[in-house]
Parts: C-alpha cells; sequence; structure tokens
C-alpha cells in the first residue's frame, strides 16, 4: 500500500486559521519517495497572525513567513488544484494511507478549508467517499521506545538540513520517512519474536 504523507504551516491554532503552506509527499510501500508537493496561499483581506503563533513559531523562524507568502496564490486556486492532483493521485495508486505527525492539527485544518473552497471530503475519504486509515508514527515510535533513534535515521535518510525545517513538503518527506522506519522496526521485532 503507498502512503501520502501531509503538513500544514498556518497562521493561528483554530482549524479555520488561514493556511499559509501545505506540502505533501507520495511514497511506496518499500519507502522510496515517488512525489513531492508543495502548495503556497496567499493572505486574505481577513486572514490575520494570531498573537501566540506569531510569538512561539513565525518569530523563531525568521522570513519562513516571507518566503511562503512571496510564493502564496489565492486559497480558491490552490485547493481546486490540490483536490485535483488528489483525484488523479487515487486514479493511479488506489490504495494510499495517509500520514501525519499531528493529524488533529493538520488534518484538521487542511480538511476544513478544501470543504469550504472545494466541498471535498476530509482527506481520510477519497473523492469516491470511500474510507481510508490515517497513520501517525509518533505515536507507535514512543510506545516503542525508539522515537529518538527513528527520527535520526529519517534525517539521515533524506539528507535532512536545518534549512529543511518547517518547508512542508520537506517535513511531509520527514513523516514519510519516519513512518517507513517504524515499520520496519515493527517488523523487524515480529520476526525476532
Amino acid at each position: 500500500m503507498n502512503a501520502l504523507a501531509i503538513d500544514i504551516e498556518k497562521l493561528g491554532d483554530y482549524q479555520d486559521a488561514h493556511i499559509v503552506a501545505i506540502g505533501f509527499c507520495f511514497g511506496d510501500v518499500a519507502g522510496n519517495v515517488i512525489e513531492r508537493k508543495a502548495w503556497y496561499i496567499s493572505m486574505g483581506e481577513h486572514d490575520k497572525i494570531e498573537e501566540r503563533c506569531k510569538r512561539e513559531f513565525w518569530d523563531k523562524n525568521q522570513g519562513l513567513l516571507e518566503h511562503f507568502l512571496s510564493k502564496g496564490r489565492p486559497a480558491s486556486i490552490v485547493y481546486g488544484e490540490i483536490a485535483e492532483w488528489l483525484k488523479e493521485l487515487e486514479e493511479k495508486y488506489p490504495k494510499i494511507v495517509i500520514l501525519s505527525d499531528n493529524p488533529a492539527y493538520d488534518l484538521g485544518g487542511f480538511d476544513h478549508l478544501m470543504q469550504k473552497y472545494t466541498g471535498r471530503l476530509p482527506l481520510r475519504y477519497t473523492t469516491a467517499h470511500g474510507y481510508r486509515w490515517v497513520a501517525d508514527y509518533s505515536e507507535r515510535a514512543y510506545a516503542l521506545g525508539i522515537e529518538k533513534e527513528i527520527t535520526e535515521a529519517a534525517k539521515k535518510r533524506m539528507g535532512m538540513t536545518e534549512e529543511d525545517k518547517h518547508h512542508p513538503e520537506k517535513d511531509a518527506e520527514f513523516i514519510f520517512h519516519c513512518t517507513y522506519l517504524v515499520e520496519e522496526a515493527i517488523k523487524k521485532r515480529i520476526v525476532s519474536s
């Protein structure tokens, strides 16, 4: 089964807070990245940064918001493109698991705005309304007591640099690699039992 990891960056903690960057990483069961994509959304007239989010995240990552906004395009265009890309992906690869390291935050915000701009069901459903599984590698790595080993191995596997941090397509790729490595660790434990 193939997997699609998602990561977002937004201007606040509420589900309707404006998302400025969305990244995806799509890969196969063997841990190979097939495609990485990123979309950037310009701010609308009524979009604003929540003060705590600004203080705790954007102020600590100088230049990141400006970089995302410089690439931004209107939400109605971007979400339409994402919906079309997801549809094409599902037609080519009918069985896809969704990956996130924080499903409530990433999928909550993304699903809300996808529905607003495209009417699409949440990402945990296919465009044909079939249900699919959402996996969070971090909970499984924690339960196994291997979270530090997994994160270090994933960074090494993808050659992640400090500059890659918080770029959504790179964060999505990191999630993809972490998930693959956790799955491999589980398989090894099952076989050695």
